[in-house]
């Protein structure tokens, strides 16, 4: 899932493949560019996965498997694992956990090839390669790696898009665990508006989820029973993962 060239480039350039945004970073200057015009191939080109899009779990293999030999077992027993299809070509990658046990823990992510290459056909189209494609559960590593977060902690991200939700833990600045959420920020909006029982714009939505998130005083202005609803749902699905 890592593909990195030997030559050193001017310019990274980051690419949302949803939205078909990018930004070009050079020197110490940021800015947005435009996706639709043809862009130089001597850049180097950084894009990512979204968590809905991956197969997760995690597998244990013995400490006595040569590391000649672990890449091919994990693929087998993730096969087994997870029933794939053998008629389908995956992308099979992992990370070994830092957890004192008996067997060697890896956290295995899976995406179907047309998966990838539906994500970045219209991408590609202008963009010869990436060179750098994370998944969005690992993006939070370069929070510890710049020094933002100390690696004595545990800590937990709550991700919500509009499409997307997961939740990823960390110990100790390494990579730990994630898994979905029941809820997105769309499916947050549908209920909502169920329970106001008026459809309400995703602009009207996120204003007012910015606004008042969650307000415990009833006598305030920003009280909004429904809204208060449907988060503690939210929230209690965490507390029960």
């Amino acid at each position: 899932m890592i593909k990195i060239r030997n030559n050193v480039e001017k310019s990274i350039i980051t690419i949302d493949p949803y939205k078909k945004d990018a930004f070009k970073f050079i020197g110490n200057e940021v800015g947005a560019l435009d996706v639709s015009r043809s862009i130089s191939k001597e850049n180097f080109f950084i894009s990512y996965l979204k968590f809905k899009n991956l197969i997760t779990t995690t597998i244990s293999i013995s400490r006595e498997t040569s590391e000649e030999e672990l890449s091919n077992i994990i693929s087998i027993k993730t096969y087994e694992e997870l029933s794939l299809d053998a008629t389908i070509d995956y992308k099979i990658v992992f990370i070994e956990s830092q957890a004192q046990t008996e067997d060697r823990l890896f956290s295995v992510f899976v995406i179907a090839d047309d998966t990838i290459d539906k994500i970045f056909k219209d991408i590609m189209a202008k963009i010869p390669y990436i060179d750098y494609l994370s998944i969005a559960p690992l993006l939070y590593s370069s929070l510890y790696k710049k020094g933002f977060l100390t690696v004595l902690d545990v800590d937990c991200f709550i991700c919500l898009q509009k499409d997307d939700a997961f939740l990823a833990v960390y110990s100790g600045g390494e990579y730990l665990t994630s898994r979905p959420l029941r809820y997105n920020l769309s499916s947050i909006k549908d209920r909502y508006s169920e329970l106001k029982g008026e459809r309400i714009s995703e602009e009207a939505f996120y204003e007012k989820l910015n606004t008042n998130g969650i307000c415990m005083d009833t006598e305030s202005e920003n009280f909004d029973p429904e809204l208060n609803d449907v988060l503690e749902d939210c929230f209690f699905t965490l507390m029960t993962l």
